[in-house]
């Protein structure tokens, strides 16, 4: 199937009842999120002649081919719209937003302000998730390191932030004692609408992916006026998959003012 399922509710509702009373109806709302995985692909037309003087080709464009997937998935997932044949992004599907204080900046303040507004049940496995230049803002804020706001021990930035993109994206410290992450995606701009950050609870960001990078040969390429050979053959790669938010309430994304 190319459709994935899922079922989700804000919850049921409890009430205090009188003694001998009927109950009241607590039922919840289920929803259920459908999403479609989507073809994304990479085609690399290569002559006959570079594919015996080079020899496996495949291989020497497996890197690039991974690179090119990598920073895709980064930019839709983040930031894609949701329709069409484009997935979902964390920020798009997130509209639970919450304003800077002031208008064009971003102030320490506004960190704070983020953890604030995230509902209590999705702050135990809530995590950051911003650009790095972004979070270099945060450790500017003062010279301590952030007034108190990273955690480790016994410095936690000493050795600065680690890099792990594009596998986990980890930073190996945390911020206001919530894990930290890169995406190269989210922006950075600090201008009035852009969306800076996302602090939530990721088990409500579906990531669909059916399993499996194929690469296959085109044997001749041909040319658009007669369809005569061109001499060239083409790589072609190709992958399947989407993302949705299944809950907006987990999430609260920064908004510069």
């Amino acid at each position: 199937t190319n459709e994935f399922r899922v079922v989700t509710s804000t919850g049921v509702t409890a009430t205090y009842n009188p003694e001998g009373a009927e109950m009241t109806d607590g039922s919840p709302t289920l929803v259920q999120p459908a999403v479609v995985v989507q073809t994304a692909s990479v085609f690399i037309p290569f002559s006959i002649q570079y594919g015996q003087d080079v020899g496996n080709v495949e291989g020497q464009m497996a890197g690039l081919i991974q690179d090119s997937k990598d920073d895709l998935e980064a930019t839709q997932f983040t930031t894609g719209i949701g329709t069409g044949v484009y997935p979902q992004g964390i920020t798009i599907g997130s509209t639970n937003t919450k304003q800077t204080a002031g208008s064009g900046t971003f102030a320490i303040a506004d960190v704070y302000a983020m953890e604030n507004t995230l509902g209590p049940r999705f702050r135990p496995r809530a995590s950051f998730v911003m650009n790095r230049t972004v979070y270099n803002l945060i450790r500017a804020f003062d010279t301590s390191g952030g007034a108190g706001m990273w955690f480790g021990y016994p410095n936690p930035l000493q050795g600065g932030m680690q890099n792990n993109v594009p596998e986990s994206g980890r930073l190996g410290v945390n911020l206001l004692a919530y894990p930290a992450y890169e995406c190269s995606a989210v922006d950075t701009a600090i201008t009035t609408t852009h969306l800076i950050g996302v602090l939530g609870d990721f088990n409500y960001f579906l990531i669909v992916d059916r399993i499996g990078l194929d690469i296959e040969i085109a044997p001749m390429l041909f040319g658009p006026a007669n369809r005569y050979p061109t001499g060239q053959r083409g790589l072609f790669a190709y992958w399947r998959n989407s993302s949705k938010v299944l809950n907006s309430s987990s999430f609260v994304v920064l908004k510069v003012q």
